[in-house]
């Protein structure tokens, strides 16, 4: 998620960060749904190396790498819970943040191609008129505005939200009061007139997923993507349990060496479709790597995220230093020096994931981190592993 205001907010309140919680250890068992071939990656010691520094600088970080000849690679380092002393496991779930919306917007296309509906209706067809009314342009944008960030509706997190989530701890919110937050808001602009990024788009899409499926969110992700793709490690948070068990805990480090838990301000950014998804990264490899082998879309859905791009802008792209960056639908393009990648990016309280998967190379690699610092050069170190990933694998 685009926002980086709670970090700031989360910090200025850090006197009320959680104390440690223990927690049975079992709470944290896991394998991976496929087998670990790391053995058998030539670049191995390199990525191990790498991850290990990475450690040093964030409580816990997760990689996992397809490099071109089909080799595979996971793992973890540092630690998913610190004072319970559990080690970030290769298995490890964490949070996806806005990865969420790719899964989101596959839920969408599938019902496309289930018949069940067109991604040119309007929203209005399929949510009611009490929630329709309170929201400006609601009433004239399509599904596929909703899904390309192109409504112009207001994003529900703004200051509001997050002063919320700061001041009551373990706060929980349904999809319909989070909408709440932008009901009597005027809107960003017309719709269709440009991308501008809300996740309001999301949790709508979210709730439409609902409608026609006649069950909760969290269900559908498990009956129509987890399950078909064998994702063990692949679950969406709950209105009453929005993290998972057995998810590695948010950390927000401040001017001191020190991390605090941030677990009672973390949950109330969950659970919705546009952040609400936790996986270790060997699955979100092969989510999208099933995603482009035809294995949970028709072709012509697949060509309709991938290709129906909307210029996102240098103020609104990811990374504003790879000129070109676009959006299809619920999924990111990136025109990076190393060659055209699709993905996504997250991040929410203190989670972070990156999401490429370079098609023409057949390469994929996610990275997840489970604690945010203030440290200056902490940003600039995880932007350079980042790099150094890229031209070790694809250069």
């Amino acid at each position: 998620m685009k926002n980086v205001l709670i970090y700031t907010m989360i910090l200025l309140f850090s006197c009320s960060c959680e104390k440690a919680v223990l927690v049975d250890s079992a709470t944290y068992n896991c394998s991976l749904s496929l087998d670990n071939s790391n053995e058998n990656q030539p670049l191995h010691d390199q990525f191990q190396a790498s991850i290990e520094e990475m450690a040093r600088v964030t409580p816990g970080i997760q990689l996992a790498i397809r490099t071109s000849d089909g080799n595979t690679w996971t793992q973890g380092a540092g630690m998913a819970d610190i004072p319970n002393k559990i080690p970030m496991q290769a298995c490890t779930k964490t949070m996806l943040g806005s990865i969420s919306k790719v899964y989101t917007a596959v839920l969408i296309l599938q019902l496309q191609d289930e018949g069940i509906l067109n991604i040119n209706d309007p929203l209005s067809q399929w949510l009611d008129e009490s929630i329709i009314s309170q929201i400006d342009n609601a009433d004239k944008v399509s599904l596929k505005q909703l899904l390309n960030h192109t409504s112009g509706i207001k994003d529900y997190l703004g200051v509001e939200q997050f002063v919320n989530a700061i001041n009551t701890p373990y706060l929980l919110e349904t999809q319909e009061e989070k909408l709440k937050y932008i009901y009597g808001e005027d809107a960003d602009h017309a719709p269709g007139e440009r991308y501008t990024y809300s996740n309001t788009n999301y949790v709508l899409l979210g709730l439409i997923v609902e409608r026609a499926r006649q069950m909760p969110l969290w269900d559908a992700v498990r009956f129509f993507i987890s399950e078909p793709l064998g994702l063990n490690n692949t679950e969406m948070g709950t209105h009453s349990q929005p993290i998972p068990e057995g998810t590695a805990r948010p950390y927000l480090a401040t001017h001191s060496d020190k991390y605090f838990d941030i677990m009672q301000h973390a949950v109330s950014d969950a659970a919705t479709g546009d952040g609400g998804i936790a996986a270790n990264m060997q699955d979100v490899n092969t989510f999208i790597e099933a995603l482009f082998d035809g294995g949970i879309l028709s072709g012509e859905a697949f060509r309709q995220m991938t290709e129906q791009l909307v210029e996102t802008g240098p103020d609104e792209a990811d990374f504003p230093q790879w000129e070109g960056e676009a959006y299809g639908l619920g999924i990111s393009y990136f025109p990076t020096p190393y060659g055209i990648a699709y993905g996504h990016t997250g991040s929410t309280s203190s989670y972070t994931a990156y999401l490429f998967y370079f098609p023409e190379q057949k390469v994929t690699i996610s990275i997840a981190y489970n604690g945010a610092s203030y440290h200056g050069d902490t940003s600039e170190k995880k932007k350079a592993f980042r790099e150094s990933l890229f031209e070790l694998i694809l250069n």
